[in-house]
């Protein structure tokens, strides 16, 4: 039921099993795999239900294969390894318990670069590949630890031979991990000196992060050299403090204790400032156009400005508390805002008034976002929740679950809403019908995150700017 999407007659079957025996390992795990797909059940209550489960009827062996398969599909091989360490020794025990503990051994050497158990890893795989030599994810794990072990040309080998099981593999070894295993996820990481505080695209395969530091740095794809430094003269709080503007020309940036200041996009040389933002600016956006410029802040007013003439234009009052983000209506004639105050609203700039009051988060809201066809506004609270909302009515379509902490970024990957948390994890869930997709975890609280090209995504965390690529998981 569940591979067939009837996540519900699942879900009914699963739970009929539990009302027989209500710590059965099996139908426990799998009636909260349907949960955390289709309502948001957290990591941690999945577990939980777990360890009550194995706690009522033992079964250690089984109960590890569960967990590790669990730890796997939320990305988290070191995990999945340490779930091993309460069975001790491997010989013995079934193909699949050996087959997820290569798995998570070969999945934790490629998340951490720390290559012990490498030799065990790759002796266990071989010995499932033997056993179960159409099994495409043990045959790409192996091909991964050949690669590990220096031994490219075997390695090569196995990735054809797991293209000759499934022909819709791509041809990059490199993806096909990323499409199969876990932990492959990170394309490249860039380490930068200071706590990264936002994103912005900056042209074809690149970004710019502004830092703590009073600094923007261009980093590119292919490259995990930090690039061009853009000094902006000053920090900025947590927020989108920076767009790009005047048709990708220019990027304007918000300065804390300064004016709207744009610079050249290609020179990184000032350009001129604008208007200081009364109070302090926190979050920026330019319009479709890129010839006007929203801005919102401490003072709870949306303030609109004209680039050419550094004038403001606009300036609209409503919000109870600061505003923290915006993103422009896809008519431009509109601007949405978030603000602490626990709303959003939507504004109209020709009748300069407040149309819509979206509301349901439970606090401040930390981010707004438009999906890349603007048909749907998204949402991101201090509560771990992301809302997904009919920009025409405002009404509430979905709320998507599973942080365990604040939401502070949210965006659309190749019809997925994405978005990251203070939890250390990017979530994926599909766009059409809100069901949980797969999870990223990174070692610090995510600051931002911006979709790339090509199924991957630049994210924020801590002082470091990682690429991760994201295809479509078997």
């Amino acid at each position: 039921f569940v591979t067939l999407d009837l996540e519900d007659r699942a879900g009914r079957s699963f739970n009929k099993a539990l009302s027989v025996d209500p710590g059965h390992l099996e139908a426990t795990f799998n009636s909260g795999l349907v949960e955390w797909r289709t309502v948001g059940l957290t990591d941690a209550e999945l577990d939980r239900r777990l360890g009550e489960a194995e706690r009522r009827h033992g079964r250690p062996a089984r109960a590890a294969l569960l967990r590790a398969r669990w730890r796997l599909l939320v990305d988290d091989p070191k995990g999945a390894e340490e779930v091993f360490r309460a069975i001790g020794d491997l010989e013995g025990q079934p193909a699949a318990v050996r087959r997820e503990f290569g798995l998570a051994v070969i999945g934790r050497i490629s998340a951490t670069g720390e290559s012990n158990r490498l030799d065990q890893a790759r002796a266990t795989l071989e010995a499932v590949v033997q056993e179960s030599p159409s099994d495409v994810a043990a045959v790409v794990a192996l091909a991964r630890a050949r690669e590990l072990c220096g031994e490219d040309g075997v390695a090569g080998e196995m990735y054809d031979h797991a293209r000759r099981l499934d022909d819709s593999l791509p041809e990059d070894p490199a993806e096909v991990a990323a499409t199969i295993l876990s932990g492959h996820s990170v394309e490249q990481a860039t380490p930068l000196t200071a706590p990264v505080q936002s994103l912005a695209a900056f042209g074809e395969g690149a970004v710019a992060a502004r830092t703590a530091e009073t600094a923007a740095i261009v980093i590119r794809r292919g490259d995990a050299r930090p690039g061009r430094r853009i000094e902006l003269g000053g920090p900025a709080r947590q927020g989108r403090s920076m767009t790009l503007a005047l048709g990708g020309t220019a990027l304007l940036v918000c300065l804390e204790n300064g004016p709207l200041t744009l610079f050249d996009a290609k020179t990184s040389v000032q350009m001129r400032n604008l208007r200081l933002h009364p109070g302090v600016a926190i979050c920026v956006a330019a319009s479709r156009d890129g010839r006007m410029a929203a801005t919102g802040g401490s003072d709870r007013c949306l303030r609109v400005w004209d680039l050419e003439s550094g004038e403001c234009v606009s300036t609209l009052q409503g919000h109870e508390a600061f505003i923290s983000a915006l993103v422009w209506h896809p008519s431009a004639n509109g601007i949405f805002t978030a603000g602490a105050d626990g709303t959003v609203r939507l504004w109209n700039l020709d009748k300069s008034r407040c149309e819509l009051v979206m509301e349901g988060h439970r606090g401040p809201v930390r981010v707004v976002s438009l999906s890349g066809d603007g048909t749907t506004i998204l949402t991101g609270g201090q509560d771990g929740s992301v809302g997904v909302w009919d920009p025409a009515s405002g009404q509430n379509r979905r709320w998507l679950r599973g942080f365990r902490g604040a939401v502070t970024s949210v965006t659309t990957v190749d019809g997925s809403v994405v978005a990251g948390g203070e939890d250390g994890t990017v979530r994926f869930w599909d766009e059409a019908d809100g069901k949980s997709q797969r999870v990223f975890r990174l070692a610090n609280p995510i600051q931002d995150v911006e979709a790339a090209t090509g199924s991957r995504l630049w994210v924020a965390h801590g002082s470091t700017v990682s690429c991760l690529f994201a295809p479509e998981r078997r």
